[in-house]
């Protein structure tokens, strides 16, 4: 069985609407996110006919969404209990720009 047969695709406005305002009843949602990313600047000088075009980055990210503006997710890889959204700590928090996301799928 595949781990991720439980994800299914989102709707961004649903999920955008669900983190305007969070309150001690908002649940958090999990996703799988799909996004493109640059590649690390190389650390040393080189000469241009020694440059070759690299191709994106594709990456594979999943985690516990925290927020989303018209710009970007916030998601945290790790989320301790809590009673309520409040409670919680979390750790490993990143922001992923919606101009880089390819697909995004929620576990249900």
């Amino acid at each position: 069985m595949d781990a991720f047969s439980n994800f299914v695709p989102y709707e961004m406005d649903w999920l955008r609407r669900h983190y305007e305002e969070p309150n001690e009843h908002t649940r958090p949602t999990l996703a799988r996110i799909t996004w493109t990313d640059s590649l690390q600047p190389k650390p040393s000088w080189e000469f241009i006919r020694d440059v070759e075009p690299a191709k994106a980055l594709y990456c594979y990210t999943v985690g516990w969404v925290l927020g989303m503006t018209d710009d970007a997710i916030t998601i945290c890889m790790s989320m301790s209990a809590g009673r309520t959204w409040f409670d919680r700590q979390v750790s490993g928090v990143m922001t992923i720009p919606i101009a880089s996301i390819r697909q995004m799928e929620i576990a249900e």
